[in-house]
């Protein structure tokens, strides 16, 4: 697809092709510092999981859950960031990539243990892009004040199972 023809694209129709979930595949990275063996034993990993739902009229919802687990599969510290965005005008080209304008309406972190505790992380800044409205992948770019839990990641669409829904037909045995 040439330049020209990529910059006519309306945000119609980007956000027809990014309406729905998109999924980061689960990122484990392995404690092995000694700090971390003595916490959390030998063989835990951080683990990251990314979804991204966006919605016809531009809004977004992403979720970033992390946690710590064990070798044993005992989860430490399991957190959610969860990020309100919405999807706009204009559409830049850069490097061959369409960036659509995002902007970030909320973002906060919780823990899910504990004293299930919570903070704003205001100043969060979402970045999305992609080759085309043909393109099967979604880079997204998350940013903080202060660096920490920033990151980047390729998402891909979700696929929804079809297994165990709608009714089948059955024939008799003969």
């Amino acid at each position: 697809m040439h330049a020209a023809a990529i910059l006519l694209v309306t945000l119609m129709e980007l956000l027809s092709h990014l309406s729905g979930t998109w999924r980061a595949p689960e990122e484990r990275t392995p404690k092995d510092n000694a700090l971390d063996q003595q916490v959390f034993g030998a063989g835990a990993v951080d683990v990251r999981s990314i979804t991204l739902t966006i919605a016809p009229n531009g809004d977004g919802d992403l979720q970033i859950r992390r946690s710590v687990v064990g070798k044993t599969g005992k989860v430490y510290a399991p957190s959610i960031t969860e990020v309100k965005m919405h999807i706009g005008d204009p559409i830049t080209l850069e490097l061959g990539h369409l960036h659509p304008t995002t902007t970030v309406t909320s973002a906060e972190e919780r823990y899910l243990d504990g004293d299930k505790e919570h903070w704003q992380r205001d100043g969060s800044k979402v970045s999305l892009s992609l080759v085309d409205l043909t393109s099967k992948e979604l880079n997204i770019q998350f940013d903080t004040p202060d660096g920490r839990g920033a990151f980047g990641a390729t998402l891909v669409r979700s696929v929804r199972s079809t297994s165990g829904t709608g009714s089948q037909s059955r024939r008799r045995p003969s």
